[in-house]
């Protein structure tokens, strides 16, 4: 009621001197004309932004009864998602949001996670014929959306043509030759029709020998595996060999550490997996239940903890794999 009095009166007489309400609304208003300042960046900011990022993007439209691929969690993980089987849109909900038939269920889905399914046109059984030539050319076109103003600038890429548009028949004869000769001479091209032509094929009447730097044969792996990589296969070989304080391990913390080093090697495909460990070492199954401890395997039970996995234990006369593989020469 002071407050009120003294602002209806006009008690006050210095005017740096404000009551607690007058202060409280002048604050209210500098606060508002905070806000619209902000709101104002914001909308500049969102303009900018957009023009930036939305560059090279297009709008995303379906038409109803167009089928696409819904992107949805996996049965075995919730966590993984992954496109599945195509779908048929029902209903255009918005701009972003589409209703689409999911079995016998009808839900909504937003743009993002749809992508549209093309179907291959069937051909029947008939096997299209493909020369020499479009096995061995091909071109890779890198174009921006908005470079078609350049294209006529472009020099273009000339292919020879796949289509036969020359014969035999079309070769000039000489008309100073005699009727007995022109028809030697046409048969003689009608019998090399397949070679009198403009479409680039392959021949067997050139060929040549590859004489080699030495006549000693190169024993190498029955894998591609190129020269240049060697080095550095057989660095990583080197690496994977252990250290003088690693071979004191004992057997059974040897066999843990070649499953943790497995795992680890494997963590971009493991993580959010589950897998199967199979091992000819019992022990290791052991130690997988009971508590144990020391340190190391403490470190190494805890780094394997993030994992899914199941151990199981087979025979050590069917345990192929590693027998086959430490046996190679």
């Amino acid at each position: 009621m002071t407050i009120l009095r003294e602002l209806w009166m006009e008690d006050i007489t210095d005017e740096q001197v404000k009551s607690t309400y007058q202060y409280v609304i002048d604050l209210r208003e500098k606060m508002e004309k905070v806000i619209e300042v902000a709101h104002d960046n914001l909308k500049n900011a969102s303009k900018r932004y957009k023009k930036d990022f939305d560059l090279k993007t297009k709008a995303t439209r379906f038409e109803v009864g167009n089928k696409v691929l819904l992107l949805l969690p996996t049965k075995y993980n919730k966590l993984q998602l992954k496109w599945q089987d195509p779908f048929v849109v029902l209903q255009r909900l918005g701009e972003n949001n589409y209703k689409v038939a999911v079995g016998k269920v009808e839900k909504t889905y937003h743009a993002k996670l749809l992508k549209k399914y093309w179907e291959c046109e069937s051909s029947g059984n008939q096997a299209c014929e493909v020369g020499v030539l479009q096995c061995a050319v091909a071109a890779l076109i890198d174009e921006e959306e908005d470079s078609s103003e350049h294209q006529d600038q472009e020099p273009k890429i000339e292919t020879p043509s796949l289509q036969q548009t020359q014969t035999y028949k079309d070769v000039q004869i000489d008309g100073e030759l005699g009727s007995h000769q022109k028809e030697e001479l046409t048969s003689l091209l009608r019998g090399f029709a397949d070679v009198l032509t403009d479409v680039p094929g392959r021949t067997s009447a050139y060929t040549y020998d590859i004489i080699l730097t030495s006549n000693v044969p190169a024993m190498e792996k029955p894998y591609p595996t190129s020269q240049a990589l060697l080095a550095k296969f057989r660095k990583e070989v080197q690496a994977m060999k252990l250290l003088p304080r690693k071979q004191r391990y004992s057997v059974v913390q040897k066999e843990y550490l070649t499953r943790v080093w497995a795992v680890k090697s494997l963590s971009t495909y493991l993580l959010g997996r589950e897998f199967v460990v199979e091992t000819d070492h019992a022990p290791l199954l052991y130690l997988n239940r009971a508590k144990s401890e020391n340190g190391r395997l403490m470190r190494w039970a805890l780094l394997l903890s993030q994992y899914r996995f199941n151990l199981r234990s087979v025979k050590a006369s069917e345990n192929h794999g590693p027998n086959f593989l430490s046996r190679l020469k």
